[in-house]
């Protein structure tokens, strides 16, 4: 389901895929496509805003990173 989705992006894959791997920008594609999966079943899940914040962050696409990071952290508070 939906958490082993996240348990596997977040847990089980290195990190080293996201930086190193000559793979990256597909492992960046698939990564981006499972975290809008996510949100469209679940528009408030902070992780998969996290998430795309985080990919976009490492494309350098700064003012992505920051909406959807602020997002997250919106949406956790809110739950607090």
């Amino acid at each position: 389901g939906d958490a082993e989705l996240l348990d596997w992006l977040w847990h089980d894959r290195p990190a080293k895929v996201f930086v190193a791997d000559p793979n990256a920008e597909e492992e960046r594609r698939h990564s981006s496509a499972v975290f809008e999966e996510l949100l469209g079943k679940h528009e408030d899940c902070h992780e998969a805003l996290f998430g795309l914040g985080r990919l976009a962050l490492l494309q350098q696409r700064c003012d992505d990173a920051l909406r959807l990071l602020e997002e997250a952290v919106a949406i956790v508070g809110a739950e607090a």
